[in-house]
């Protein structure tokens, strides 16, 4: 499924907290809709990165994406700085949190926040959309989600946002470490 890990992340325990692939590893039927995205943002085509304006919020709906997906300005050189312009709806009802407007900085788990930092520093820093499984156990409770981060180019070809789409609840639907 992930063919050599480009980065991974272990707990204290053993247990794998994130696995990063190419944008090419998707799970049929898990990932269909990041597969779309790909193709309705034309990833593999474009010489650079799409921008901001390239993302439409009614293909993100037809997607089924818009209450899972974050809008992140990324153009601090601080990834704890980076701003959730966006936060997906569903998550935060799920979670019970709403981040938009606040930054990384303001996650409450420390291990999610480290994860999130690094994962995004690396896609802002490569310029090229990444995959990912996080898989986290707190409190004997154990989360296990897909992650497709998009870097967004800005006015001058730098990368100054990313979107991040996510695949939430799969705990009995891919293997995880946990098993």
């Amino acid at each position: 499924m992930w063919g050599i890990s480009k980065i991974s992340s272990v707990d204290a325990e053993g247990h794998v907290l994130a696995r990063f692939g190419s944008a090419q590893d998707f799970i049929v039927g898990v990932d269909n809709s990041f597969v779309h995205l790909s193709r309705g943002l034309q990833l593999t085509a474009r010489r650079k990165p799409p921008t901001v304006a390239d993302v439409d919020a009614n293909a993100l709906i037809n997607l089924g994406l818009l209450g899972t997906t974050h809008l992140i300005d990324c153009s601090s050189e601080d990834p704890s700085q980076y701003r959730f312009l966006q936060y997906g709806n569903r998550i935060a009802i799920h979670d019970g949190k709403e981040y938009s407007g606040r930054t990384l900085r303001d996650a409450e788990w420390p291990m999610m926040r480290v994860l999130a930092e690094r994962d995004y520093a690396y896609a802002k820093k490569n310029g090229a959309a990444t995959l990912s499984q996080v898989e986290v156990l707190r409190h004997d409770r154990q989360i296990v989600y897909r992650r497709f981060i998009i870097p967004l180019a800005g006015n001058r070809g730098e990368i100054t946002h990313l979107l991040v789409a996510t695949r939430p609840n799969l705990l009995k639907i891919v293997p995880s470490s946990f098993d």
